[in-house]
């Protein structure tokens, strides 16, 4: 586990790095690169287009958003931003996926062009999603707890600030195919082809997201009775806050009323404080320096409360299941397995509905051994498995509605879809240019 990776200051050479400052020059920078590259290829700047919006939309994030989600101190100064190790993942997921994507996209005759410009859009949507999704799962616990009062810049604060993790893959699946939908209506292009060409990406994406997971600490397991294929965090991660709360750590088991069910070790930190069975734990508090643990009745005032200084406590947590390495070779195999099916397919969709279904299926079970999330539904199923029956039975409808008779969209022979293709006489090397927009796109 390794949350943060590197931290960066506000200022670098009198000049901040967010807001008007460092990372806009480098994004203008980048958008210039890329309009004469663009040029160079087309001998036009129509391509770029449909992108200014896009363009402009993450300057702005850059100029008003950055600074107002970058970290303060006590006194309202901005302190810089950590790059954490959870982003880094993710960032390389997009690549991973747009790369991917782009190398099999051209065995199909589509212009490498279509392909960053969807994924942009599968991006900027799936992660508005994926926080979306967290939002709502958690809006009463981290973001408006009751009895705070509403102060939006606050909780607008928080709800932005997703450098810590925070995002649910489910609501990055949908996200992204939204936009995927509206992108390829928008252009004209064959859905289910483009859902089975894409497919693989998202699930590489998918697989190294999960290592990012496994920096953050999120997305644990439960405990696992077998100590050498369990997982030990650190001190403060998220499983190690969670065997606190729940005293595990502490030598508690404790039943739905907070009682303590079983006899307590006497060598166990409960049991040097005298905490027996039968006891009532009222709260359990972790903080950074300890442990504060509230004793008393149902409905009355504490009785008694017990601490326990940091060095006090254990240096890492109770072995833990490696769900997100598990849940990384998930990714890895339905990858590599949608790759070798592709060739064979008869009809579009079906490598897409396949990735749904067993996606869907092996979450559900990955599910099993996790245990951030409660059983909320019926008391039998988390949220994500929820969403996982809901998927399957997308998948299972998808994949009957191939079996009606129909051409493959991809590969594409004379054209490419958006690109028109150009030969030259002397080498034999076929190029596909986007059209003008005004003409359209080619048939």
């Amino acid at each position: 586990m390794k949350q943060t990776l590197v931290h960066f200051p506000h200022e670098l050479l009198g000049l901040p790095l967010f807001g008007f400052g460092w990372i806009l020059i480098a994004w203008l920078t980048w958008c210039v690169i890329w309009a004469i590259l663009t040029w160079k290829r087309h001998a036009s700047l129509a391509p770029l287009r449909s992108q200014l919006p896009v363009m402009a939309l993450v300057a702005i994030v850059i100029v008003f958003i950055m600074p107002w989600v970058e970290p303060h101190d006590d006194t309202g100064q901005p302190i810089g931003m950590a790059i954490r190790g959870y982003g880094v993942m993710m960032m390389l997921g997009v690549i991973a996926g747009i790369g991917l994507a782009v190398q099999r996209g051209r065995r199909m005759g589509i212009h490498p062009d279509i392909i960053f410009s969807l994924a942009l859009a599968m991006f900027l949507v799936g992660l508005a999603g994926a926080r979306l999704f967290y939002v709502i799962q958690y809006w009463n616990v981290y973001f408006y707890p009751p009895g705070e009062s509403f102060q939006f810049m606050v909780i607008a604060g928080r709800v932005l600030d997703f450098t810590k993790g925070g995002l649910v893959v489910y609501g990055a699946l949908i996200g992204a195919l939204v936009a995927t939908l509206i992108f390829l209506h928008r252009h004209k292009l064959p859905k289910l082809a483009f859902a089975d060409l894409v497919a693989p990406s998202m699930l590489v994406g998918l697989a190294l997201g999960r290592i990012g997971c496994l920096l953050n600490g999120c997305c644990y397991g439960g405990v696992c009775p077998n100590d050498p294929l369990g997982m030990e965090f650190p001190l403060s991660s998220p499983p190690y806050v969670a065997q606190v709360h729940e005293g595990l750590l502490l030598g508690l088991e404790l039943d739905d009323n907070n009682l303590v069910k079983n006899k307590v070790d006497r060598d166990s930190l409960a049991g040097k404080a005298g905490i027996k069975k039968d006891d009532r734990v009222q709260r359990i508090q972790f903080f950074e320096d300890g442990v504060l643990l509230s004793l008393g009745e149902r409905g009355k005032a504490v009785v008694r409360q017990v601490s326990w200084q940091g060095d006090q406590l254990p240096e890492r947590s109770v072995p833990v299941y490696p769900s997100q390495l598990l849940s990384s070779i998930n990714a890895l195999l339905l990858c590599f397995f949608l790759c070798t099916i592709y060739p064979y397919r008869t009809r579009d969709g079906q490598v897409f509905a396949l990735m749904l279904i067993l996606y869907a299926a092996s979450r559900f079970l990955l599910e099993i051994i996790r245990s951030d999330e409660p059983h909320v539904y019926f008391s039998l199923f988390t949220p994500a498995q929820a969403v996982s029956l809901v998927i399957l039975m997308t998948g299972l409808g998808i994949l009957i509605s191939t079996f009606r008779p129909a051409p493959l969209a991809l590969p594409v022979q004379e054209s490419v879809m958006m690109c028109e293709k150009n030969e030259d006489t002397n080498t034999g090397r076929a190029e596909y240019v986007l059209p003008d927009e005004s003409r359209g796109p080619s048939r």
